[in-house]
């Protein structure tokens, strides 16, 4: 979210139409996911299909940028955790 105010009108249509609302942070260095964006780049291209960002520059000033994080997120390093564990952690907080 870009803002306190973009999650809490988000937060607000989910609880109104009576859906749970919950963040979940999903990081790695900036190394890691520079490496993964120029991965899925190459198989865009090599399956002709489309991604969202293309342009290198572009994703690495979204990597900068200062995001809202609520406060009691769920927060996973996706470069040292996996996503079979990732899915335990969610599902046990969902219990």
């Amino acid at each position: 979210f870009i803002n306190e105010k973009e999650y809490l009108d988000y937060k607000e249509i989910a609880e109104e139409y009576g859906y749970k609302f919950i963040f979940i942070l999903l990081t790695a260095p900036d190394e890691i996911l520079i490496n993964r964006f120029r991965e899925r780049l190459k198989k865009s291209k090599e399956m002709n299909t489309k991604i969202s960002v293309t342009d290198e520059e572009l994703f690495i000033q979204n990597l900068k940028r200062e995001w809202f994080t609520p406060e009691n997120s769920l927060a996973f390093d996706t470069s040292a955790v996996t996503d079979s564990e990732i899915v335990k952690k969610i599902e046990e907080f969902l219990n």
